[in-house]
């Protein structure tokens, strides 16, 4: 078995095995946020954007909106999603050592599904928020959502499962290991290939990594990278988060 890079084979397949998620929703949460803060802003980063769903949401609602991504694959999506949309950009760029300095300031930040977890070194995260910062004008909000360490033990835990859409086959295989707080996801799709009375189906294997980090860490993070006001909420929600929930949502700035 041969696994592809993550984000890579799974690219063409990403929008239809993530449909049950509401991203009307997530970003009627971004604006309450917006709220919060007292802003509203023109001109938002949206980090690890993958193939532009919650960008194209933001854009419809008048937003200018810029995303960045590592993975080509899926920015080759959200590129050809968003051909008609003049007010939205996308760049291949990795948040860790990134450099906008042609699009820069923007009047906020945003990344959702998740995709912080997908650095898996603390000084990593650290050098994320600090580039982040500097591309954000004074006062601007940051918003992220990250899976808890308790969501990758005893939710993600060591399980599998199957699911099946529009004939697409997917098993998600979780491991956690505990001393690294670290999730390892295997995903297996079987999508359909060539003549549909054949049935016959090609095999994609991807591996992914989540790190979970400890609320107290995230905290201390912002601040150190010049986020002085850092709020963490339970996903969807104005409640402050514990240990104990699965998503959370930080609002910093």
């Amino acid at each position: 078995m041969n696994s592809t890079k993550p984000f890579t084979g799974i690219a063409p397949y990403y929008d239809v095995l993530m449909q049950d998620v509401n991203y009307e929703l997530w970003i009627d949460y971004v604006e309450e946020l917006f709220k919060l803060f007292r802003v509203r802003p023109h001109k938002i980063l949206d980090i690890g954007c993958g193939t532009g769903t919650p960008t194209i949401v933001l854009a419809r609602r008048g937003y200018e909106v810029v995303g960045i991504d590592v993975s080509e694959d899926m920015l080759r999506i959200a590129r050809d999603k968003t051909r008609t949309m003049p007010n939205v950009r996308f760049y291949l760029a990795d948040v860790r050592r990134f450099n906008l300095e042609n699009e820069a300031p923007f009047d906020a930040a945003i990344s959702l599904f998740d995709s912080l977890n997908n650095i898996l070194r603390e000084n990593e995260l650290f050098e994320a928020f600090r580039h982040v910062r500097a591309h954000l004008r004074p006062k601007a909000p940051f918003l992220f959502d990250m899976n808890t360490i308790y969501a990758l033990e005893h939710y993600w835990g060591d399980k599998t499962r199957v699911r099946e859409h529009e004939k697409i086959v997917s098993i998600w295989r979780t491991k956690f290991i505990k001393f690294k707080s670290l999730s390892q996801l295997h995903i297996t799709l079987f999508v359909p290939e060539g003549d549909e009375s054949q049935g016959l189906y090609r095999r994609i294997d991807e591996i992914h990594v989540e790190k979970g980090y400890p609320l107290i860490v995230l905290r201390r993070l912002l601040q150190k990278a010049g986020f002085h006001e850092v709020h963490i909420f339970q996903h969807l929600t104005r409640n402050p988060a514990d240990e104990q929930v699965l998503r959370v949502m930080v609002a910093a700035r």
